[in-house]
């Protein structure tokens, strides 16, 4: 009986692994992470700017981020508000999401999001946020404590693939006013 159940099992293990492709044969690869690319087709701001700037007291203080990436893999988006359009420790991030095609991803390669700026309900000073979010989830929120509104910078969009081997940023001058 014994030796019954070892060649059963052994049977049994050489269908599975020929199953899987372990009895040989032609295999084909797809393309690796280490070999994607992120290429940033399109970044744009809509809806509350005027001369580039946004208005807390202006439409609620919403407008819409949208982007059209061309990616081989997952990727990564951020934006940050930044003094000096080049992103660094500094710079309040207040978007950040995993993106794809699959329904796993918060975004899409081509997506819109809507932003605002608003005055924070929790703060007795003229402090403010930032917040993204899409039909999904908020993906993004920041306070900007420190931050004196009118305030001159830069929206940084940030795109990178899932390795963070090949990213675009692009920088818009922007003008938060209360």
């Amino acid at each position: 009986m014994r030796s019954i159940c070892i060649h059963l099992c052994l049977a049994v293990a050489a269908a599975a692994l020929t199953a899987c492709g372990g009895g040989g044969g032609s295999e084909t690869s797809s393309p690796t992470p280490a070999t994607a690319t992120t290429a940033v087709h399109q970044y744009s701001l809509t809806g509350n700017l005027s001369a580039s700037s946004i208005s807390a007291t202006t439409s609620s203080g919403q407008f819409s981020m949208a982007w059209e990436i061309s990616s081989s893999d997952p990727f990564v988006i951020a934006a940050y508000l930044s003094g000096d359009g080049v992103v660094s420790q500094d710079d309040r991030q207040f978007l950040g999401a995993n993106c794809g095609e699959s329904d796993l991803y918060s975004c899409k390669a081509r997506q819109t999001i809507q932003c605002s700026l608003a005055k924070a309900t929790s703060s007795d000073t003229s402090s403010y946020t930032l917040s993204c979010q899409n039909s999904k989830t908020a993906v993004g929120v920041v306070t900007l404590a420190g931050i004196t509104l009118p305030y001159s910078g830069n929206i940084v969009f940030h795109a990178c693939n899932g390795l963070l081997t090949s990213c675009k940023t692009i920088s818009q001058p922007i003008t938060l006013q209360p």
